[in-house]
């Protein structure tokens, strides 16, 4: 598409099957949705295994259909829903992390990995619901729309796996003696 449409505009044009508005989506998409399943997934195997299947399933929801409010809820719907259903499809063996001494310390690529495995160690839905409030930046309102609750019990849930995060990294972790 030549000029920078909104995503609504994107997403009414697949609406009538327009060429390229699946492509433009998936461009604008793909390192968001992949960076989100892949931390429900805990690989980046599933993440490239999945996106296409997203982006498969948001075009034939979206055919023929009314432009969605927002184009970023159905991704991130329905690349949930093939998260989820891919997890319990092939279940991930991630140790558990334990917290070290010292880990503000450590460089930026071990504190990652330490990250990623405490992510793991928690629920999907918790998972879920500190991606889209922390990373993707969604209000607890839009996120529990994604995961199908409330608002409050995602505000409580995301509270709850942070804690959890807090817990298991220890607080050396997050820079607190």
């Amino acid at each position: 598409m030549d000029e920078q449409l909104s995503d609504e505009q994107v997403a009414q044009a697949l609406a009538t099957d327009a060429a390229g508005s699946m492509l433009e989506l998936g461009e604008r998409y793909q390192q968001r949705l992949k960076r989100f399943m892949m931390a429900l997934c805990g690989s980046e195997q599933a993440a490239d295994e999945l996106f296409p299947v997203v982006l498969a399933q948001c075009q034939q929801k979206m055919l023929g259909q009314p432009a969605p409010r927002r184009v970023a809820l159905e991704l991130f719907t329905l690349a949930h829903k093939g998260a989820v259903a891919y997890a319990l499809r092939f279940p991930s063996s991630i140790p558990a992390y334990e917290p070290m001494p010292g880990a503000a310390g450590l460089d930026l690529t071990l504190r990652w990995e330490l990250l990623s495995s405490a992510l793991q160690s928690l629920e999907a839905k918790d998972r879920a619901a500190l991606a889209l409030t922390l990373f993707e930046r969604f209000s607890y309102a839009e996120a529990a729309q994604v995961l199908g609750l409330d608002a409050e019990a995602l505000r409580q849930r995301a509270g709850a796996a942070l804690e959890a995060l807090r817990l298991r990294l220890g607080p050396s972790f997050f820079g607190a003696a």
